[in-house]
């Protein structure tokens, strides 16, 4: 029910316990290149740290008539995060 038909650009929001960092970025990223070949040996996928936009993007290089292209943008965020920054306000 997250998806629309015919969605081809997604993001994908993680929360987190602890305020996200470029180290927690990175492991994601490691684990998601394991694992992804794991769960899906059959359909291959590009999977690309952008540290400066601090995102994880996952292409599906696999494409025919039923299944489009389709990219994922994966975002990190954390409550912490939303703490902070009120807390910043109020200063």
């Amino acid at each position: 029910g997250l998806l629309l038909r015919g969605d081809t650009d997604i993001k994908l929001i993680v929360i987190c316990a602890n305020k996200p960092t470029k180290k927690l970025l990175e492991r994601v990223h490691k684990i998601l290149v394991e694992k992804i070949e794991i769960v899906s040996p059959e359909v291959k996928y590009s999977i690309i740290l952008d540290k400066d936009a601090e995102t994880i993007c996952v292409v599906r290089l696999t494409i025919n008539e039923l299944q489009p292209l389709i990219t994922c943008k994966v975002l990190l965020t954390s409550p912490a995060v939303r703490a902070e920054v009120q807390t910043d306000e109020a200063n």
